[in-house]
């Protein structure tokens, strides 16, 4: 689709600050949806939005990032949302003393991701009271926003006049 000049000034004249802003809110059907979608589908979109906020949501208790252990898996993870709202209602079910946080990505990977690989922690991705949902490594869930991040910068760069 090609864009008049005004409409592409429009588009460039959003702060990032707005952009992140706009993408924090979620279209109550949206809401609906995710939470009945498969895991491997609120992956996706995790990806997506992480990517688009440029942050990732966790769960904090009094002192650190929440996490349980998992006897199945034999680890301790760590759970990560794409937006506060899925924190809030899982954390509700979960314990009152959560607190939603966002990470900006930069240093979730240059700090975050470090810590939890030193701990041994797993990440629980964007998980849903009642539905099964993924567990990763961390320094793989990273390895998926950079392979999201270059095939987008890759359209971007083929297709960026077009916008």
């Amino acid at each position: 689709m090609t864009r008049t000049a005004e409409e592409r000034e429009l588009f460039q004249s959003i702060s990032d600050d707005d952009r992140r802003e706009a993408r924090r809110i979620i279209p109550p059907g949206d809401v609906e949806a995710l939470l009945k979608a498969s895991a491997a589908d609120r992956v996706r979109y995790l990806v997506d939005e992480v990517l688009g906020q440029e942050e990732v949501w966790v769960a904090f208790d009094e002192y650190y990032l929440t996490g349980w252990d998992d006897s199945l898996n034999d680890v301790t993870v760590t759970p990560i949302w794409p937006h506060r709202q899925f924190v809030e209602n899982f954390g509700m079910s979960q314990s009152n003393a959560w607190e939603p946080v966002p990470i900006p990505i930069v240093d979730w990977v240059d700090m975050v991701t470090p810590d939890l690989v030193a701990e041994r922690r797993m990440l629980a991705v964007f998980p849903i009271d009642g539905l099964d949902f993924e567990i990763t490594d961390p320094v793989a869930m990273v390895d998926q926003w950079e392979v999201a991040w270059k095939s987008f910068a890759k359209h971007w760069e083929r297709f960026g006049d077009r916008i």
